[in-house]
């Protein structure tokens, strides 16, 4: 694989449709529950600037920290 700065990058599939590659899973970046593939050109790059917000910015850490407060106020 080649070398990227960014955890995420777009990539054209053989198919003509684009592709969000997640470098740090190994594997199709996901959004919504769902893989990032089959997309158009516009989609893909739109995902990959969210995923990199979310990312780069700890939102995912906040996301991990609330939905743990949740559950325990949830089970209390």
């Amino acid at each position: 694989m080649e070398n990227h700065k960014h955890r995420f990058y777009c990539h054209i599939e053989r198919d003509g449709l684009w592709g969000v590659w997640d470098c740090v899973a190994n594997r199709p970046a996901r959004l919504g529950g769902g893989d990032l593939l089959g997309c158009t050109a516009q989609r893909a790059e739109a995902a990959e600037r969210v995923l990199t917000k979310i990312y780069d910015g700890g939102l995912d850490a906040v996301a991990i920290r609330i939905a743990g407060i949740v559950s325990s106020v949830g089970s209390a």
